[in-house]
């Protein structure tokens, strides 16, 4: 795992350990054909993945979906 501080970005295909109000949630980032929400694959042009791309372990990004707004801190990077 990629822990904070590395140089590693999240992309396509990246497995992602976040926090999401206080909860741990393991996402790979894929691309919308391979999507499943049930499984922890979210697509990369949804809001939460367009906004985790590029981002690196100790990353906080604030996502406003149809739900309201969540936070989103990403811990490690697979």
């Amino acid at each position: 795992m990629v822990e904070a501080g590395s140089g590693e970005a999240a992309s396509i295909g990246s497995l992602l350990l976040v926090e999401a109000d206080g909860e741990r949630l393991s996402l790979r980032l894929v691309g919308s054909a391979e999507a499943d929400i049930a499984e922890g694959r979210i697509s990369v042009a949804s809001p939460v993945g367009r906004a985790l791309v590029g981002r690196r372990p100790g990353d906080e990004v604030t996502v406003t979906t149809p739900g309201g707004e969540t936070r989103y801190r990403l811990i490690e990077i697979g």
